[in-house]
């Protein structure tokens, strides 16, 4: 039983290696748990972004609750642009939201580069 389920286990990783065990422990699991922590850490943090008033046509700065989709827009951009995004619109908060954009960026980028040396 034991043979069987590792040849089962090792033709998943041929088949789609995404699926195996080894790539959900290494690459998928601490991923996932990079985004839980982020969002979990940053829930409530208020986000700053300016507007055009209708009634004066004067731009004011106004804030909103950060959401998932902020964090992963930060995530991807450049890093030199996200830093400044974050400088813009996290003022007190911009280290902490950074520590978390950078742990999610760097298991990005070691999950795909695995998964290209795998492939090629």
């Amino acid at each position: 039983m034991e043979q069987r389920n590792k040849e089962l286990e090792d033709e998943i990783g041929f088949v789609n290696y995404t699926k195996s065990k080894e790539f959900q422990e290494q690459y998928e699991k601490p991923y996932q748990q990079a985004w839980q922590e982020a969002f979990h850490s940053l829930a409530g943090l208020k986000v700053q972004f300016q507007r055009t008033d209708q009634e004066t046509g004067q731009v004011v700065t106004d804030q909103r609750d950060l959401t998932n989709e902020d964090i992963i827009i930060l995530a991807g951009m450049d890093p030199s642009a996200a830093r400044q995004e974050m400088k813009a619109r996290f003022q007190e908060d911009w280290v902490e939201v950074k520590a978390h954009v950078d742990k999610v960026r760097a298991l990005t980028h070691a999950k795909n580069k695995h998964l290209d040396e795998r492939q090629g």
